[in-house]
C-alpha cells in the first residue's frame, strides 16, 4: 500500500541486566532490527519503532526476586502493572499521528514514559598507523578509561547499581 507502520517488541533488558542474558540478547535483536528496518525505509512512507512494554508476569516477579537476593534495591517492579498501560503507546505509534517518528524504542514503565538511546561509535576515534597491545593500553590509560559507560538498563535510567558501573568505587 506505500505506506504504514511497524512496531517490534523489544525490552529495557537489551541494554543489559544480571541474569537476563539470553532473553536480553533476543530483545538485542529486535532492537537491532527496529534500527536497521527504520534505515532502509528512510525515505518512504513506511516507519519502523519499538516499545519496551513492562508488565507484571512471572519472568518480572522471578527477576525482582533475584534482584533482591543480591542486595540490588528496588527489584524490576514497585507495583503490578496491567498491560492496559501500554497500550497508549502502541496505538499511538501505529496511528498517522506519529507518522514523524522512525527508528526509536519507546519506553513505557508504568507513569513513566522515555526513549531508549541508540548504540553508536562514540567519537572521537584514536587513530594509529599501527596498533600494538601497548599503544591500545595508551589509548585506555590516556582517554577511554575515562569514557566507559555505565552498563545496563539500571544505569540508563539513573539508578545505578553496583554492577552496573565500569569503574571501582573508592
Amino acid at each position: 500500500q506505500g505506506y504504514g507502520s511497524l512496531v517490534n517488541i523489544s525490552s529495557g533488558a537489551h541494554a543489559g541486566a544480571p541474569a537476563m542474558g539470553v532473553y536480553g540478547g533476543s530483545k538485542g535483536a529486535a532492537a537491532s532490527l527496529t534500527y536497521s528496518w527504520a534505515m532502509d525505509c528512510a525515505g518512504t512512507k513506511v516507519r519502523v519503532n519499538a516499545i519496551t512494554p513492562l508488565g507484571n508476569t512471572k519472568m518480572v516477579d522471578i527477576g525482582s526476586d533475584y534482584a533482591k537476593s543480591k542486595g540490588m534495591a528496588g527489584g524490576i517492579l514497585s507495583a503490578p502493572i496491567p498491560p492496559e498501560r501500554n497500550a497508549p503507546v502502541m496505538s499511538f505509534l501505529l496511528s498517522d499521528a506519529a507518522a514523524g517518528i522512525n527508528g526509536q524504542i519507546v519506553r513505557i514503565q508504568d507513569t513513566s514514559l522515555s526513549l531508549m538511546t541508540h548504540p553508536s561509535v562514540w567519537h572521537p576515534a584514536q587513530d594509529r598507523g599501527e596498533w600494538t597491545t601497548e599503544t591500545v593500553r595508551e589509548a585506555f590509560e590516556k582517554d577511554f578509561s575515562k569514557r566507559q559507560l555505565p552498563m545496563g538498563i539500571v544505569a540508563i535510567e539513573g539508578k545505578l547499581q553496583e554492577y552496573a558501573s565500569p569503574v571501582k568505587k573508592t
